[in-house]
């Protein structure tokens, strides 16, 4: 939708366009929620608007305010005069659209005066019919029609753009004010009466509550308005238990639409009474409980009702009944004396197989509020519930509905009363299946996971701190469990913005072992028991299907076209998903022995997430799902390394170093990386585990592939780990003389990679010691360390080239793995060094709670921030698809930028043009057997314009294998049917034609094909694959030409064969045909 507004703005031709038109585009967009009034891209409409259209039409810079402004008035005056049809009111929208787009677009240009004048000239009218409709019954029901549809737009739209600083111009709201005190006299007077006309009274009703809430904050300023309304309530609620009372004795024609239509009003009480309790006094709040009493869910009021129209109202009379059930349970007022909370969700979940999809929405927003009230009693009907919820959103996945029932659904099952539910309970069970089924879908379907992620987001924001009430669960929970971790460090600051080095370093040292702690905390519990769900959110890639990544290009390139509009801010699912699960991680205490043991477990789903991902996968490519996946993966294991306690420090190391033996992206192998130099950080003591494994590996006679890049990566993390010795409080010349040692015969390897990672260890700790002005220290204990560098520096050809570039490798030079830990380090840096996507730090901080967080959202170095993207991976990246910005053609200018020079070298093909071939040449293959083989001699004769190619049997090019070679040559290429058995007829009847009969054969007299003429009418004759021409066939060849060879190699394929002689004679009747490009 955003597309197809910027389209708008950049290409419309406005003379050849109605206002009207343009209106109907701004109202679909706005209904899809692409457009808000107030945002930047309404105020660039409404000025685009304002000075295009107005200005075609003269009407904005030759008007007066009043002419400017009657002129206006009599435009409104035009949709007054028009029948409406209110099941098709895109009409009467796009007046309030036009209306709003004016008024805004005329304050953007300061021009005040005649934006007032705009606002008196068309609320007029509709101030005056709004309060002429409730007494004067010769007024025609379209103009009341109109008012009300037209008032309500202009409601709504003001209503979206509310919080904004700048909503809309004062005299408007109090115009508004005084339509909707119209609109309540109509209701007291005419709405109980008017019984024929149900849309007609849902208009006032939803204009008039639309308004109470835009108005709330100014009871007294609107006091007469608010006045009206507290009148209206028990007048309305008294003519809806007298409507109800005769129903049985109201015309059957009109029963349904008087029951629909008390049902309405009843609704509309409880709305407005659930969101202006000051309105409600005791003689209003006795009404509105004598008609909740008797509510009628079954719709048993309406029985008798048959035809499709009045099923229809019994329908819509129904979903107004469940839709009062929330106020309800909100308010104490139970429904019904022999129903209780069971038999009202059970109702609820028969109903969900009776409601046509258009009505289920009421059902799940009585669901949700009759699962927030659900006890221990009642957890095995709420367990059904759920599932059939499930069930029945499931149902309408193809629908258009789907969306908004599924946020429904979201909403009523993932609340803080059914995610504290306990343990093994039928509520947590039927969680679980359904948090894996998300899962599951969410794997080829867009939009499932965010909603359900940000559940659980708001839920954890107070159960991690305090642990919260677990109505579901039916048992006391209590902070008993919860085991501060005994260590001699000071508690850490809370506060992200505060979090210093120091506060990091703390995090680091402590050490631990790890208890058997039960979980108490509602949050954490939820989600230990649907792990398998949590850490598919934390790693969500999100599906790759050709459309998507289509539409996600279209959208990204669409965010680049500030010329014409100010680019509208997007975050892809995947990204908001990913952080909103990270958000949950980061408000985990490393000081809470229960947050540990939390955190300990995502790591080892984590680690066992990666390792079932690698199975059977020899490969994970640049850029594939396997890639980013594993990225995402890391990432986590990086930000979680901290929860590794002392009993499993030597397994995980152990494993890591293992890992890293394997074939990584070297994304991926960074994290990695990083997290074993944070685990040696913390255990100084394991740092024996890497060494012994690279000595290892110096004493073997041989290595494998895979093991050279582990030994760079060995050499990495020492390095690392040696770097931060200087927070261990350790000597780290001493460390660093120990590397020295371990780096030098690496230096003289024979695999490239790990001889430039060897020098790259020199190169550092030789910066190291002279940035400190112990070089002469450095030297003196390894004097060869100079020549080594210089034996590196003075190389020449590609060993100097990747020298050079490894020197700008950040992983060696430039990361420092204590001071650099932070969010924007992990999530933003590293990908955008690898020339990967990455997620920019304004959305980090934007989704994640910076008041809980330990671990720094900003790099407070900025040295990886600052770095451009690394040349030493260039060789591996692929520029993204980026939509052209000029045609592509030859340019007049050879500077313009986005255009070819005239003399590039383009890649282009050079092809005859088939219409203008020469025929002659016809290319005999019924000898072959291969599909491949015919295949690729399809698509030979095509691109040389052979005249027909012959084979054994057409069905050959139903062939998966044939059309792979072939592509789409069959389609252009002439293909005749002649069996094998009939070559000698058939060729004996091409020499009656004038064709010359030449085989393509190694014999006694055949010719080379360089030195041979081909003539321009020619049969050229394939043999077989492994015995050639048949002798049979060779009597009956004129003559036969060979390829000449140089190799020791018989033969070549028939393929190659027939390809290289096709091009010959085309080569040599090139003439004969007019060739141009295509």
């Amino acid at each position: 939708m955003h597309l197809l507004l910027l389209s708008l703005l950049r290409h419309c031709d406005i003379k050849s366009v109605t206002s009207m038109e343009i209106l109907k585009i701004v109202v679909v967009c706005s209904e899809n929620h692409a457009l808000i009034r107030g945002d930047n891209l309404w105020e660039k409409i409404s000025l685009w608007y304002t000075e295009n259209v107005l200005q075609m039409k003269n009407l904005y810079l030759n008007m007066s305010a009043s002419n400017f402004a009657a002129y206006k008035q009599s435009w409104f005056r035009h949709l007054l005069m028009k029948e409406v049809d209110l099941s098709q009111t895109l009409e009467t929208k796009c007046y309030a659209f036009g209306f709003m787009l004016i008024i805004d677009g005329l304050i953007l240009n300061r021009d005040d005066s005649k934006a007032s004048a705009v606002i008196n000239a068309v609320m007029s009218p509709a101030i005056e019919i709004a309060h002429k409709a409730a007494m004067h019954a010769y007024i025609l029901q379209q103009k009341i029609k109109c008012v009300f549809s037209f008032i309500d737009s202009v409601v709504t739209l003001y209503l979206e753009s509310s919080s904004k600083q700048n909503c809309g111009p004062e005299s408007l709201k109090t115009k508004m004010s005084q339509t909707c005190e119209g609109l309540l006299e109509y209701i007291c007077h005419r709405l109980p009466v008017t019984c024929q006309d149900v849309t007609l009274g849902c208009l006032p009703l939803q204009t008039v509550k639309n308004f109470a809430s835009l108005a709330k904050k100014d009871s007294l300023k609107y006091k007469e308005f608010f006045g009206k309304l507290h009148a209206t309530m028990p007048i309305l609620l008294k003519s809806t238990i007298h409507v109800r009372s005769q129903l049985q004795t109201i015309d059957k024609i009109l029963r349904g639409s008087a029951a629909v239509s008390s049902a309405l009003s009843l609704h509309w009480c409880c709305q407005v009474a659930s969101q202006h309790a000051f309105l409600l006094d005791p003689v209003s709040s006795k009404l509105l409980k004598d008609n909740l009493s008797v509510l009628d869910v079954h719709g048993a009021l309406l029985s008798s009702l048959s035809d499709e129209k009045e099923r229809m109202l019994k329908i819509r009379f129904q979903e107004l009944q469940w839709l009062c059930i929330p106020f309800c349970l909100k308010n104490g007022l139970f429904i019904h004396e022999e129903y209780n909370l069971e038999t009202y969700i059970e109702l609820l979940i028969e109903q969900l197989d009776i409601m046509p999809a258009y009505s289920l929405e009421c059902l799940y927003i009585a669901a949700q509020a009759l699962l927030s009230q659900v006890n221990s009693q009642e957890l095995h009907v709420a367990g059904k519930c759920i599932n059939a919820l499930w069930k029945t959103t499931c149902d309408n996945i193809s629908s258009s509905s789907f969306r908004k029932l599924y946020k429904h659904f979201v909403s009523a099952v993932f609340q803080a009363n059914i995610l504290s539910a306990s343990f093994e309970n039928p509520v947590s069970v039927a969680l679980t299946e359904l948090s894996n089924d998300i899962a599951n879908r969410s794997k080829l379907k867009l939009g499932l996971l965010s909603d359900v992620i940000l559940c659980w987001v708001s839920f954890s924001e107070s159960g991690l701190s305090n642990s919260a009430d677990r109505p579901c669960s039916g048992h006391n929970n209590n902070n008993e469990d919860v085991i501060d971790v005994k260590t001699n460090e000071e508690d850490l600051n809370s506060n992200p913005q505060n979090t210093t080095l120091d506060d990091l370093l703390q995090i680091f040292a402590k050490q631990f072992e790890l208890p058997i702690v039960p979980l108490s905390s509602p949050p954490l519990l939820s989600l230990y028991e649907r792990i398998t769900f949590f850490v598919h959110c934390l790693i969500y890639l999100g599906p790759s299907t050709k459309d998507i990544v289509l539409t996600q290009t279209a959208v990204e390139h669409a965010q680049t076209m500030d010329e014409i509009i100010a680019p509208f801010s997007t975050i892809k699912e995947e990204t908001l998903v990913n952080l909103a699960a990270t958000a949950i991680l980061l408000k985990l205490d490393i000081s809470n022995m229960e947050h540990i043991v939390f955190g300990n477990h995502v790591l080892h789903s984590l680690i066992e997430e990666d390792e079932m991902g690698t199975v059977g996968k020899a490969q994970c490519h640049f850029g594939s799902h396997l890639h980013c996946t594993k990225q995402k993966i890391w990432q986590n294991i990086l930000l979680l390394i901290s929860f590794t306690p002392c009993n499993e420090v030597e397994t995980t190391i152990q494993n890591f170093v293992s890992i890293l033996d394997s074939n990584l992206p070297s994304s991926v192998r960074y994290y990695c990386e990083w997290s074993l130099t944070l685990l040696l950080f913390r255990f100084p003591n394991c740092e024996s585990i890497l060494i012994d494994k690279l000595q290892s590996h110096c004493t073997r006679k041989s290595l494998k592939g895979n093991s050279f890049v582990g030994i760079c990566s060995y050499l990495s993390v020492l390095l690392l780990y040696g770097i931060s010795h200087k927070y261990l409080k350790k000597d780290m010349n001493e460390f660093f003389f120990k590397l020295i040692n371990i780096a030098i015969p690496w230096c003289t390897t024979q695999h490239f990679t790990v001889r430039l990672h060897g020098f790259a260890i020199l190169q550092r700790v030789h910066d190291h010691f002279k940035d400190k002005g112990e070089l002469d220290a450095l030297l003196k204990v390894h004097p060869t360390i100079s020549s080594c560098l210089e034996f590196a520096n003075s190389s020449s050809g590609n060993v100097l080239k990747n020298w050079n570039k490894i020197k700008h490798h950040f992983m060696l030079f430039q990361l420092d793995p204590i001071a650099d830990f932070s969010l924007e380090s992990i999530f933003c840096s590293i990908p955008r060094l690898c020339n990967l996507n990455w997620v920019d730090l304004n959305s980090v901080k934007l989704h994640v709670a910076q008041e809980s967080t330990w671990v720094p959202i900003a790099d407070k170095r900025g040295v990886l921030g600052s770095l451009p993207s690394s040349t030493w991976y260039s060789s591996f990246h692929k520029e993204p698809f980026k939509f052209p910005v000029e045609p592509i053609g030859l340019a007049e200018d050879s500077n313009a930028t986005g255009i070819l020079k005239e003399d590039a070298n383009v890649q282009k093909k050079f092809v005859v043009s088939r219409d203008k071939v020469s025929s002659g040449l016809i290319l005999v293959a019924s000898l072959i057997t291969k599909p491949s083989n015919l295949g690729g001699l399809t698509r030979s004769c095509e691109v040389f314009g052979a005249e027909c190619l012959v084979v054994h049997s057409l069905s050959c090019m139903e062939d998966k294998l044939y059309q792979s070679l072939a592509v789409t040559a069959h389609k252009w290429m002439k293909m005749e049917e002649v069996k094998r058995w009939d070559l000698s007829s058939y060729l004996t009847g091409k020499r009656g034609q004038g064709y010359k009969l030449v085989g393509i054969e190694q014999t006694e007299k055949s010719k080379l094909l360089t030195e041979y003429r081909f003539p321009r009418k020619c049969v050229l004759v394939l043999g077989s694959e492994k015995e050639g021409i048949p002798h049979s066939l060779l009597s009956t060849l004129d003559e036969c030409v060979e390829i000449p060879q140089m190799g020791m190699i018989r033969s070549l394929n028939v393929h190659v064969s027939g390809a290289v002689t096709v091009w010959e004679y085309r080569k040599q009747h090139i003439d004969d045909a007019s060739c141009g490009e295509k």
